[in-house]
Parts: structure tokens; sequence; C-alpha cells
């Protein structure tokens, strides 16, 4: 049988940005938690080429998935969203994702980070872009949070 696979804890890869929600998302114990979209002001102070992405959650037992989304500046997407509120799909404060916007990175279980330099390729993050956390949730058993 092949060795078992060693997982790394803490960073996968060695990050030069850490992007953080600003504030907690309660959580309940139980019941179906809808899809949450938060707003990260970052303003990015020029245009960036990511070469690579790690997304870790603050609340692994209760993060199914999540996705780190490039808002680029002048994105009616979220537009009048408070940055580090959780909405949900539905609120007006969400809308549709729109024109511009790219998927920098993911958090599923066991994936680890990606690294795109291995296809020789980046991530264009234009100047004054923010983030958007898109995360799905699973309910605990017992009142949480996550960051």
């Amino acid at each position: 049988a092949p060795a078992p696979l060693q997982w790394v804890n803490g960073w996968s890869l060695q990050p030069d940005m850490v992007i953080e929600m600003p504030k907690d998302v309660p959580l309940p114990a139980t019941g179906t938690i809808n899809y949450k979209s938060i707003l990260v002001k970052v303003n990015f102070p020029e245009d960036l080429w990511v070469k690579a992405a790690d997304l870790r959650p603050g609340n692994a037992g209760a993060v199914h998935h999540m996705r780190a989304i490039v808002r680029p500046p002048g994105s009616p997407w979220m537009k009048d969203a408070v940055p580090g509120v959780a909405y949900e799909s539905g609120d007006p404060e969400v809308g549709r994702q729109g024109e511009g916007s790219d998927l920098l990175g993911k958090f599923n279980p066991g994936l680890g980070g990606q690294d795109f330099s291995l296809f020789e390729s980046a991530k264009f993050v234009p100047k004054g872009s923010d983030i958007v956390f898109s995360m799905h949730y699973t309910a605990t058993g017992k009142a949480t949070t996550d960051r």
C-alpha cells in the first residue's frame, strides 16, 4: 500500500500577502446554511499578476468549500455591500457577479494551494480590485463562527 498522505499544517504555499475576512461570520448549530458572499475591501494599489493562491478556512469543521473572487474596480457587483457583512444569495446587495470578475483561488478539503506558475500562467488582478469570498458552510451541531 502507498504511504499515507501528509497534510501541511498551515500554508501549503508561502504567502506574499494575506487577505482575511474582517469579521466573524456567525453559523447556526443546525439546518441548511445558505451560501454567503463577503466583500473585503483590498483596493490593490497596483496591477498584479498572481502566480499562486492558497485559501485556508478559519473553521475547517464548518467550511465545506470557499472561493476568492476578484471584484474589479467599477464593478456593479456588490457595490452597495458593507465590507465584512455575510450576505446571502438573493440579498439586493449581492446582485449578479459581473464581467471582469475572476476566480482567484478556492478551498476544498484536501485541495491545497493552486500554483498557476506550474502551467507558466498567472491570474491578473487589476489595480483597485477587491476580493469577494464565496462561502459554503455545513452546520456542525453547535453554534460557531468562521473568519
